[in-house]
């Protein structure tokens, strides 16, 4: 039984995952987003500068009115200066950012900065044109735990359940 018990814990564990939610940020917080690989290109059908662009990918709590943040676009990691900085005060119908000759090297990364209000991000979608007709692309999501940490937290579930259940006996008779 306790075999069953912590094989479903496991397994719950490593599904959680799935399940992602992305992530809320409040005033005055924060995430990075970045990529490092694109996952297809097509022919684009019109003349476009190489360069790329972002577009940041909202949930269940949008960008709402009065809502105001800060985007920042970089082209290796964060210690670099920003390529461009873009504010947004709500409502924008998109809510992007893009300069033209970067992430040619197919990465890059973005911030997002929770000026005022609040958001919940599930990713960005990120776009690079390495040519005037070529438009290559990829999705990430908010990044999710690891594996082991969720691995962790079912443990700790586990071991709080067998020790609720060791409480639970009735002490032999005499």
């Amino acid at each position: 039984m306790k075999t069953i018990f912590l094989a479903s814990a496991f397994a719950f564990c490593l599904s959680v995952g799935a399940l992602a939610q992305g992530v809320h940020l409040g005033p005055g917080d924060s995430i990075a987003i970045g990529f490092d690989h694109v996952d297809s290109c097509q022919p684009f059908p019109e003349p476009i500068t190489p360069g790329g662009i972002a577009f940041v990918l909202f949930g269940a709590d949008a960008f709402d009115l009065g809502d105001s943040l800060r985007l920042d676009m970089f082209e290796n990691s964060l210690s670099d200066p920003p390529i461009v900085s873009v504010g947004y005060v709500a409502p924008a119908t998109v809510v992007d950012i893009g300069a033209g000759g970067a992430w040619q090297d197919f990465q890059g990364i973005v911030r997002v900065a929770m000026l005022s209000g609040s958001a919940d991000v599930l990713g960005i979608h990120f776009a690079v044109f390495p040519n005037s007709f070529t438009h290559c692309d990829i999705d990430v999501a908010v990044p999710e735990p690891t594996t082991l940490g969720l691995v962790g937290l079912g443990a700790a579930a586990a071991a709080s359940a067998w020790i609720v259940r060791r409480g639970r006996r009735v002490p032999p008779r005499d």
